[in-house]
């Protein structure tokens, strides 16, 4: 069976309203790399920038890893299957 990859994208708009800092990227993250899961994807990939830390944070927390950073841009990789866990 050929496994596929997904991409993960995500946004907390406004970025200074009191939705910020509360985690709701991450629930959201991890609930998508669940349904990735189920549906039989092996990797999902995500980038940010540099500047952006929350991203980053987030990202680091759902269980991606950074791949490669290319100008400003890091490329991240979470991969998914038996054994892996969800938060």
């Amino acid at each position: 069976m050929c496994r596929r990859r997904g991409e993960c994208s995500f946004a907390v708009i406004p970025r200074q309203a009191p939705a910020r800092g509360h985690g709701y990227a991450l629930e959201a993250v991890v609930a998508l790399l669940g349904v990735a899961a189920d549906e039989g994807l092996s990797r999902v990939c995500a980038d940010t920038t540099l500047d952006n830390v929350a991203s980053q944070r987030t990202l680091a927390r759902a269980g991606f890893e950074v791949l490669r950073t290319v100008d400003d841009v890091l490329y991240y990789e979470a991969r998914l299957g038996v054994g892996r866990s969800r938060l």
